[in-house]
């Protein structure tokens, strides 16, 4: 099948182009590619999600206890 796409952005054509070059392959092969990747759903565990929550959460130095979670959600409401 072919498709034909109107007025893309020379930037995004640029992006495209280098994205291509890296990855060694034609422009056509690259806008495939893409269209492949965002239509393909991706299937991560559970397990992988909490693994990289982790890792962020470690990264950050702030924490909010359960009773100022509480207070906020209970200042809403009245």
């Amino acid at each position: 099948m072919n498709i034909t796409i109107k007025g893309v952005p020379s930037s995004i054509h640029q992006k495209l182009l280098e994205r291509a070059a890296r990855h060694q392959r034609s422009l056509n092969k690259e806008i495939i590619a893409v269209l492949e990747e965002s239509t393909t759903p991706r299937l991560v565990s559970p397990q992988a999600i909490i693994d990289e929550l982790k890792q962020l959460r470690a990264k950050i130095k702030f924490s909010v206890s359960i009773d100022t979670i509480e207070n906020a959600i209970w200042a809403g409401r009245e």
